[in-house]
């Protein structure tokens, strides 16, 4: 069950991430240091998340998953 809140943590992680970027994007944010340093783990996190859900759905998805 470890596997599912780490993931659940990761997507939740790189959804907010993502919004930041955004925002910073669109001018609402200013444009610092740490707004660009934290721009590439938006990505990072969103990796982790995929992987914790094939791992919670490779079950049924098969060989033909684990191919796609």
């Amino acid at each position: 069950m470890r596997v599912y809140r780490v993931t659940g943590a990761a997507g939740f992680v790189c959804a907010l991430l993502l919004v930041i970027n955004s925002a910073r994007r669109a001018g609402f944010l200013p444009e610092t240091a740490l707004t660009h340093a934290i721009a590439p783990f938006a990505a990072l996190t969103g990796l982790l998340a995929i992987t914790g859900i094939y791992l919670h759905i490779r079950g049924t998805a098969g060989s033909l998953g684990l191919v796609g």
